[in-house]
C-alpha cells in the first residue's frame, strides 16, 4: 500500500490552486497540502527545509510575484536536505522547459497547466511508492 504523502504548492494563481486542490482531492495519497502564493516567501521557507520537516513532492509555477520559480528551483537544488525531493514544474509553455534545461535546472517532471488528473497521478504515485 502507497503511504500518503504531503505536497507543497507554490502557486501564485487562484484559480489554479484551486485546480490542484481539486485534482488532489480526487487521489487518495495525498494525507497534506500546503500552499504558497508568494515566491519570496516560497524562497525563505526552501532555505528553511530540513530532512525532519521537507515536504515528498513540490509542485512549482516558475512565474511567481517577488522571487520566480526559477530562482526557488536553484535553491531546492542547492539545499542537501530537499536534493530528493522531487520537483514538478507546473508551466503554462513548453519554452520554459527548454530555458530550465538550456541552464541545467532539472525539475522531476514538467506538467502543464491545468493539470491533469492522470499526469499527476502517475507522479504522486511514483512518489508515494
Amino acid at each position: 500500500m502507497a503511504r500518503k504523502m504531503n505536497i507543497l504548492l507554490i502557486e501564485d494563481n487562484n484559480e489554479d490552486v484551486r485546480m490542484t486542490r481539486e485534482t488532489l482531492s480526487e487521489s487518495d495519497m495525498v494525507n497534506r497540502l500546503d500552499v504558497i502564493q508568494d515566491g519570496e516567501l516560497a524562497f525563505e521557507l526552501v532555505q528553511g527545509l530540513t530532512e525532519d520537516n521537507r515536504p515528498d513532492l513540490i509542485l512549482l509555477d516558475l512565474y511567481l510575484p517577488k522571487r520566480t520559480g526559477f530562482e526557488i528551483i536553484v535553491e531546492i537544488q542547492a539545499n542537501p536536505a530537499l536534493r530528493n525531493v522531487p520537483v514538478v514544474v507546473l508551466t503554462a509553455s513548453t519554452a520554459n522547459e527548454m530555458f530550465l534545461q538550456r541552464f541545467n535546472i532539472r525539475p522531476t517532471a514538467c506538467l502543464s497547466k491545468p493539470i491533469e488528473m492522470s499526469e499527476l497521478s502517475k507522479i504522486t504515485a511514483a512518489v508515494a511508492a
